[in-house]
């Protein structure tokens, strides 16, 4: 017996039927082959993602995307070898499920024999406006969205236009890379009615914000697009959230802004509305989309450290399984294809010919201009950028304000050029960095705020995204002047949580304090958390107990546990529990706990009890209830009544509850009830059913049901419910029927179930339809379908025609299409036949076409074929394909023919495919062919090659390849490679070689590469050598790589080898590894030493790594180390280190640290803590010291640890003992000892 299917599959869906016998035929097809149906293949090949045709296979939702459906159902088909359906039948399988969906009367499937008319291209509503939840409706249709800077796409370069034309596009052409095929993913998925989240992380002006861009164009019509800006990014979100209705682009541009906010809250509740919006059924789908710089995506989704608060597990949660990661480079055939476009576009060209690595994006977006201005910047506009890049890597906002430049920058200035500078300096110095770079923002600009936005104190600056990240990366080992950390503190606008974080990582114990102490006296209590762990690690737990106090007077319950647990660690039980009575005060329940635990610990039982009954008597609800709890446990009911009914009174929901209980217990039933009654006030169902049961025991159910009546009227459900309920107990069916009646008129279409549900369990079908058949009659309308469905149940079709019959008269497409149902299910054709032409006579075409479908089935094929020439007349011109297939299935060819003429003038698609398959199953095979060549002849380059198909699915291969001959004449390459295959199928190698070498002397020059894989596998492998040297001479690089990838799978080492090598000259970077790999795994170091260093002199200098490991593998240090030096100057810091370590197997100590200390410049901050470890290793602490000093500045992890260890290694346990507890200044000497106190202390 089927167990029928699962909670929240789809029950009856034609679409999905049909699509799972094709795939059955397909799974068995395969199956016969030894293989297996996989689902990544199906989706690869259709364009379907998987996890949409997942869903599809079980059935977890209808497809809504009708050309996706084709797409499957067509590789499906091919996969089982059968023709696939073509896409009026699928039409007509989605027109019923829309039927049998619509809101009223669709209680049964379509007949099977009837055919509905074609889906809408939307879904019913499709034209009306989506609404969010709280009335409005968030952003505006995408259409509408024509500015791509609107939504903070880059800007291009400016460049003149090409001759001939006035201007050019706004944006430069799109090229594709791998993101995007995840992005149309998401697309596809949306079109579905899946909501995803997408965040696409990169590196600055890499192309994610124009990714996301071009895949909103594909969206289906209906689809809004909603950016959340003003008056902030994620106060705007909150706001609106609510406002998102199904099917809208949520855009979250730099979403860090949303999530990673100053207040840490802020961003979680941003995630959590986020995560709600992405779960909730009656808003999907939604599509959000986000951009986000990879160190941004690392502080939201990294774990986080044990004994610090999360602060991310909201975003960590959201962000799981969103990422769609984005090159920072175009390669291979992107790059190929960005050339192709060059010509017609100067800024592409421009980019082509002069980005570095293909750096195409941050080209476009200006990077090579702003980084060209920072670089030739006078000083004091250096200066500038660089304490903009400075802050912003450590923790300030996006918006830089005024003072901290002013202050900061003349850190970064010699003593001679700032005292040679003007009084105008910082003027000329914004006025420089403001300037645009070839129409691209300049390197730092000011933030000028919109209408209508708050005006802010002082000036606000943005330092541009690529110099950003290029400080980033350029600037990680420089440690900033002393006076950007002090500006910072001072100055900074927001963020002095992030700022005071940096400073504890790099061991400015100092600053940090100052920073969170900043942070919580703006009310930040995670700041004075954060600082007292800086304290805590520090051993100054004394001082430490003073920010866990501040943080616990604010309301934080962990820091009153690390404050308690502290001060007993100390042995200061009772500070602590002076500390737990003082939350306990401010109606902390688990505090109040704790100091009767601690209290009863310390053998003060007495003091316990005395403390707790002062809180009691100060009005402490949660020390009367725990007096009271502890009184019951007792035995003593009267004391324990009496504490839980001061509670009660003070408003404590729980104490009314118990205090009615014990009230009950007692007998004082009047009191009990008063108890149960303010506790249901408050919302409590539970105290509701308390209620009506003490009513109910004590005889008085008639002011239980009045009480529950006038709960129910302020819009308790649940009491209406409990109402229902009684009713029924006490055998008032009637009454419960017409409140139930009431509700569901109202609305409430659980109400009307539930009456329906409650007539047929109570009495006879006769009574329920009588009473249905009333409220209907009354107006009730919502009356009508339970009423027609139990008619039908009850075999009273008749009856139930006529509840349909004025409905469906006046045009109601639901009653129409039951009507029809309920006469074919009764055997009643002919009169389903006239009511629907009666209907289609006023113009309701739908009927019409289930008419002329109904007609054919009972064999009224006139009458059928009048209809369809009706619909066809009426605009729906795939009728006469649908006239034809009748006429078809009739037998009646001739007519067939003609009506499948018709449909081929009228534009159908699929008429001339139908005339051949007429044709043919007519045994008219030479006419098929003769109106192919006809077709072909008028211009159809396609039917040439269709009819060498159709004589070769007949065997006839010579006449065949004739008509793939006069398809290759007419231009279509395609034909080219058909006969190719079918001769090389048949065996016939000579013959198909003819067709290849047709076929690249037209152009196709990836057919030498076929030929040469033919001749191969014939085993004639030096004439598929040849084959594989012209295809490569006419530039098919693949070809050689194929050459030599066969070579190498059969053995043949040495010729492979030239074969890579020849392919890696020509540019394919594998065959340039491939070929290194052999040589040194035959032991040929010199050789291939050579070779790469040949590779390298043109152009290929990323080879010069694996140079420089041959040449050490060889026993060449000196050259090595040259090699390194290379390959160092194209920016791989790494080779610095390998140099580094090659200088110290040589006990080469100074040289060895010269390379570490040109890894560290170069921004290779590990090279910092290699060189401290070495020169630890050597005894020389101070220099190590003074090198792990500059690792922590960098922000290396636990390098002041590292440096404590050294100093307690060298026997200075003093200095060792003042580092750990107050850490470095910056510049680097060790703080002198410095006070901790909290703010506001005095």
């Amino acid at each position: 017996m089927s167990s029928g299917p699962e909670r929240g599959q789809v029950r009856s869906s034609p679409v999905l039927d049909e699509l799972d016998r094709l795939r059955r035929h397909a799974e068995d097809r395969l199956a016969e082959h030894g293989l297996r149906l996989v689902q990544s293949r199906l989706a690869q090949e259709s364009g379907v993602s998987v996890k949409t045709i997942s869903d599809w296979f079980n059935r977890k939702h209808t497809p809504r995307n009708f050309d996706g459906l084709l797409e499957v159902a067509g590789v499906l088909a091919r996969w089982a070898g059968v023709q696939a359906p073509k896409p009026r039948h699928w039409s007509a399988l989605m027109a019923a499920e829309q039927g049998a969906e619509a809101k009223a009367g669709a209680a049964v499937l379509p007949h099977a024999g009837q055919l509905p008319g074609p889906v809408r291209e939307s879904g019913p509503g499709a034209d009306a406006e989506p609404v969010g939840p709280g009335g409005s409706v968030a952003g505006r249709p995408v259409h509408e969205f024509v500015d791509p800077y609107s939504l903070e796409v880059h800007r291009a370069i400016e460049v003149d236009p090409v001759a001939g034309s006035d201007r050019l596009p706004l944006l430069p052409a799109y090229v594709e890379r791998t993101h995007d095929a995840r992005l149309r993913e998401g697309i596809r998925s949306a079109a579905d009615g899946i909501s995803s989240f997408l965040v696409l992380v990169g590196e600055s002006s890499s192309g994610k914000t124009r990714a996301c861009w071009e895949a909103i164009q594909a969206l289906p019509p209906g689809w809004r697009l909603w950016h959340p800006l003003a008056p902030d990014r994620p106060e705007s979100l909150l706001r609106g959230l609510s406002e998102v209705a199904p099917r809208t682009v949520v855009w979250l541009n730099e979403t860090q802004h949303y999530l990673l906010t100053p207040a840490d809250a802020v961003g979680e509740r941003v995630a959590a509305g986020l995560r709600g919006l992405l779960a909730d059924p009656n808003r999907a789908p939604v599509l959000v989309l986000g951009t986000m710089w990879p160190e941004y995506w690392a502080s939201l989704t990294d774990s986080p450290t044990s004994g610090v608060p999360d602060r991310h597990p909201q975003a960590r949660a959201l962000l799981s399984g969103t990422v769609v990661p984005v090159p920072g480079t175009f390669t291979g055939p992107t790059l190929r294809a960005l050339r192709d476009l060059a010509d017609a576009d100067p800024r592409l060209a421009r980019a082509v010919a002069e980005a570095d690595q293909g750096q195409i994006t941050q080209y476009l977006a200006g990077a090579p201009s702003l980084r060209d201005r920072y670089r030739v910047a006078p000083p004091p506009a250096r200066a500038l950028i660089d304490t903009a890049m400075d802050a912003r890597r450590l923790g300030h906002d996006r918006a830089l304000p005024h003072a901290l430049l002013e202050t900061a920058a003349p850190g970064y200035l010699t003593d001679g050029q700032w005292d040679t500078l003007g009084e105008d300096w910082l003027e000329q110095a914004l006025a420089y960095t403001a300037s645009p770079c070839h129409g691209a923002r300049g390197p730092l600009t000011r933030i000028r705020p919109r209408p209508g936005d708050p005006y802010p104190a002082q000036p606000h600056y943005v330092l541009a995204d690529y110099l950003e990240q290029e400080g980033r990366t350029s600037r990680r080992a420089v440690g900033p002047p002393a006076q950007l950390w002090h500006a910072l503190v001072e100055h900074a606008s927001g963020g002095h949580v992030d700022i005071a974080r940096s400073a504890q990582l790099r061991g400015f114990k100092r600053l940090a304090v100052r920073a969170f102490a900043v942070a919580g006296a703006r009310g930040d209590a995670l700041a004075l958390l954060q600082a007292a762990k800086v304290l805590r690690d520090s051993g100054r737990n004394d001082e430490a107990i003073g920010w866990y106090q501040r943080a616990a007077e604010a309301g934080d319950a962990f820091a009153l546990r690390q404050t308690t647990a502290l001060l007993r660690e100390a042995g200061r039980t009772d500070e602590a529990i002076g500390w737990y009575q003082q939350a306990a005060e401010t109606g902390d329940a688990e505090a109040l706990q704790q100091t009767l635990d601690l209290l009863r610990e310390a053998g003060r039982g007495a003091d316990a009890a005395a403390w707790l009954h002062r809180r009691a008597g100060a009005g402490d609800i949660a020390a009367m209830r725990r007096i009271a709890y502890e009184r019951h446990t007792a035995g003593d009911t009267q004391d324990a009544l009496h504490w839980y009914r001061q509670a009660a009174e003070a408003g404590d929901i729980d104490a009314m509850r118990r205090a009615a209980a014990l009230l009950r217990q007692d007998g004082a039933v009047d009191e009990a009830l008063a108890w149960f009654r303010r506790a249901a006030d408050t919302g409590d169902t539970d105290a509701v059913v308390q209620t009506v049961s003490l009513l109910r025991g004590t005889e008085r159910t008639e002011e239980a049901l009045a009480w529950l009546r006038d709960r129910a009227g302020t819009g308790d459900g649940f009491a209406f419910d409990e109402r229902i309920r009684l009713l029924c107990d006490t055998g008032r069916v009637d009454e419960a029927l017409e409140s139930l009646r009431e509700r569901a008129e109202a609305g409430h279409e659980s109400a009307l179930l539930r009456a329906v549900g409650l007539l047929r369990d109570t009495g006879p079908d006769d009574a329920a339809i009588t009473r249905l058949e009333r409220w209907y009659a009354e107006g009730f309308d919502r009356a009508r379908r339970p009423l027609v469905d139990l008619l039908v149940e009850c075999g009273r079709t008749d009856r139930a025609l006529d509840v349909l019959r004025d409905s469906a008269a006046e045009g109601d497409p639901s009653a129409r299409r039951r009507t029809a149902d309920l006469l074919l299910d009764a055997g009643r054709a002919d009169e389903a036949i006239d009511v629907l032409r009666g209907w289609a006579a006023g113009d309701d075409l739908a009927s019409l076409w289930q008419a002329a479908s109904l007609l054919e089935e009972v064999g009224r094929t006139r009458e059928a074929l009048d209809c369809y020439q009706n619909a066809a007349a009426a605009g729906r011109a795939s009728a006469l394909l649908q006239a034809g297939d009748l006429l078809r299935r009739a037998g009646r060819f001739e007519e067939a023919l003609r009506w499948y003429e018709r449909a081929d003038e009228a534009g159908q698609q699929d008429a001339s495919e139908e005339i051949i398959e007429l044709l043919r199953g007519a045994g008219r095979f030479e006419e098929a062919v003769d109106r192919l060549g006809a077709w072909a002849e008028a211009g159809d380059v396609d039917a040439w090659s269709r009819a060498a198909s159709l004589l070769n699915e007949e065997g006839r291969t010579e006449e065949a390849l004739l008509w793939y001959d006069r398809a290759a004449a007419a231009g279509d390459m395609g034909a080219l490679w058909q006969a190719a295959f079918l001769l090389q199928d048949l065996g016939r190698t000579h013959e198909a070689l003819q067709w290849y070498e047709r076929a690249a002397k037209a152009g196709e020059t990836s057919a030498l590469g076929q030929g040469a894989t033919l001749l191969y596998e014939a085993g004639r492998v030096d004439e598929a050598l040849q084959w594989y040297e012209r295809a490569g001479a006419a530039g098919d690089t693949e070809a050689l790589w194929q050459a030599a990838y066969a070579l190498h799978a059969a053995g043949d080492l040495d010729r492979a080898v030239l074969w890579y090598r020849r392919a890696a000259e020509q540019g394919d970077v594998d065959a340039l590894w491939q070929a290194a790999h052999l040589m040194r795994e035959a032991g040929q170091h010199d050789e291939v030493i050579g070779w790469l260093r040949e590779r390298a002199a043109d152009g290929a200098e990323f080879v010069l790594s694996l140079v420089g490991d041959l040449l050490r593998e060889s026993g060449r240090p000196q050259e090595a180390l040259a090699t390194y030096r290379r390959v160092a100057e194209t920016g791989d810091t790494f080779a610095l280190r390998w140099a580094a370590e090659l200088s110290q197997e040589a006990g080469r100590t100074e040289e060895a640290l010269e390379w570490y200390e040109r890894a560290a410049e170069a921004g290779d901050t590990g090279a910092l803590r290699q060189g401290s470890e070495l020169l630890q290793r050597a005894g020389r602490t101070d220099e190590a010291l003074a090198w792990y000093y500059r690792a922590a500045e960098a922000g290396t992890v636990f390098a002041l640890h590292s440096a404590v260890e050294l100093l307690r290694a060298a026997g200075r346990p003093e200095s060792a003992d003042r580092l750990e507890r107050y850490g470095w200044e910056p510049g680097g000497a060790v703080a002198e000892p410095w006070e901790a106190g909290p703010p506001g202390a005095p």
